[in-house]
């Protein structure tokens, strides 16, 4: 999913929360017994893992009392399936592209600031990394296999690893064994 639908999924998902909290509901599972939804639910998409339909976000305001609230979380979800669109558009060809795309970034940028939740960040990846991230891409979006390419473009921005007087700010989690 592109960063911006993950961050606008995320931002509605914590409004959402906002909106169960101030109706009474002190947690999801109580919420998700008043809806007769799973609690699984509740919880994916208050911590923005999972996109509402419409029919979930009018149900969330019934709910809690936020019906003026409808319109502005409609057109949200709404914006969300734009961007959700919008990816799969850059990626209908493949990942090589994209990959490309981020080099002259690169080029311009002097400070970076990274932290992903899940993955080594980009220009850290090996090879074997890297083409294991995209062969997961492209099984999971169904799009054409260019992974072998991406992963040379992916490669081609460690070298501003080591050019010029960058600042690389990098937050890796560690994973418990």
């Amino acid at each position: 999913m592109s960063a911006q639908a993950e961050e606008a999924l995320q931002a509605l998902g914590a409004r959402l929360r906002g909106f169960r909290k101030d109706a009474g509901f002190a947690s999801g599972r109580a919420f998700a017994r008043a809806t007769s939804w799973q609690e699984s639910k509740v919880s994916r998409i208050e911590n923005g893992k999972q996109r509402p339909s419409e029919d979930d976000i009018r149900r969330w305001c019934e709910m809690t009392g936020q019906g003026e609230q409808l319109g502005d979380l409609v057109a949200v979800v709404r914006h969300v399936d734009e961007l959700w669109l919008e990816w799969r558009r850059q990626l209908q060809t493949g990942v090589e592209k994209r990959q490309q795309k981020a080099i002259p970034v690169y080029a311009k940028t002097k400070v970076f600031r990274i932290w992903h939740p899940t993955v080594i960040w980009g220009t850290l990846q090996t090879a074997e990394y890297a083409s294991e991230v995209f062969r997961q891409g492209v099984s999971f979006y169904e799009i054409p296999n260019d992974a072998e390419a991406a992963v040379a473009k992916r490669l081609e921005r460690q070298q501003y690893l080591y050019q010029g007087d960058r600042i690389f700010n990098v937050l890796l989690k560690a994973v418990p064994q």
